[in-house]
């Protein structure tokens, strides 16, 4: 019995050693199956032709774009491990490749057939204290974006939508004292993976010939 319990404590606080935060820390979404978890979201049909995928705006509030720990807390740009473009650049060109919407997709290939054009509004993990007396973390994580499908052989845009997602948990002050942005990191890859999800099942239906629900 004293074996079963030393194991999750132990583990507990090799995670809280590998997360914990400082200048030198760096997160990144694509990489890290600890911060987000690829959906295993696979495409009913296959379409010809290949896909390019581009972050032509990052329209986040300045209280997202912060360089270094200050209250109220984020999950600063300091933390990441390249610039938030190209991190969600990068996640969302592999759910397209696993899922197989696609006979490839690239976020650079300027040749592909297909665009996906994104503005991003928010994309920020946050971690807030609470009001009352217990001495917790209420961390949220929020993506918040618009897309553009263009097909370029028709010069065509085929839809344009927003999605806006946000993923939240409860956490003792005390066990995220060391790691909280990791924490905050960890609710923004939920809330990404469920655009991501709804954002790929929108191409396919509207590569389909179907109409995209704008809600």
């Amino acid at each position: 019995m004293w074996k079963r319990t030393l194991i999750p404590t132990v583990l507990s606080l090799v995670l809280c050693f590998i997360f914990a935060t400082s200048a030198e820390a760096a997160f990144n979404l694509a990489n890290d199956p600890r911060l987000y978890q690829y959906s295993n979201y696979a495409a009913k049909k296959h379409f010809r032709g290949s896909l390019q995928i581009k972050v032509v705006e990052d329209k986040r509030p300045q209280e997202e774009r912060r360089q270094r720990e200050e209250a109220p807390f984020y999950v600063y740009d300091g933390l990441w491990s390249d610039f938030v473009e190209n991190i969600l650049s990068e996640v969302l060109a592999r759910e397209f490749a696993n899922a197989k919407i696609f006979d490839a997709v690239d976020a650079r290939d300027t040749n592909s057939p297909y665009l996906l054009v994104i503005e991003l509004y928010s994309f920020s993990g946050k971690i807030d204290t609470s009001s009352g007396f217990r001495p917790v973390y209420n961390i949220s994580g929020t993506v918040d974006l618009q897309v553009k499908l263009i097909s370029r052989k028709k010069d065509k845009v085929v839809f344009t939508k927003r999605y806006k997602d946000r993923s939240k948990s409860v956490l003792s002050q005390f066990r995220a004292s060391w790691n909280k942005y990791a924490y905050g990191a960890i609710e923004l890859g939920k809330a990404l993976q469920a655009v991501t999800v709804k954002v790929m099942k929108d191409v396919e239906t509207a590569m389909a010939g179907g109409r995209v629900s704008q809600y």
